[in-house]
């Protein structure tokens, strides 16, 4: 039981620090304009990041939560 508790502490620690990376990540900050458009590329590519990271956060904190469901009714 000492290892899910572990896991679980772990797999929690790394959600928090990949919403942390998800939050800290800078936005290409875009006006309306047509000589804006070249950003936009830039700021899809910033979005698809912090997609990632929250996705990363989104698996840790699943394994997180079974991890504590283990514990629960283990």
């Amino acid at each position: 039981m000492k290892t899910v508790n572990a896991v679980r502490i772990v797999a929690a620690l790394l959600a928090a620090l990949c919403w942390f990376m998800s939050a800290r990540t800078k936005l290409t900050r875009v006006r309306a304009g047509l000589e804006e458009l070249d950003k936009v590329t830039q700021l899809a590519d910033d979005l698809q990041m912090m997609g990632k990271w929250n996705a990363r956060a989104a698996a840790f904190a699943c394994i997180a939560a079974v991890a504590d469901a283990l514990i629960a009714f283990g």
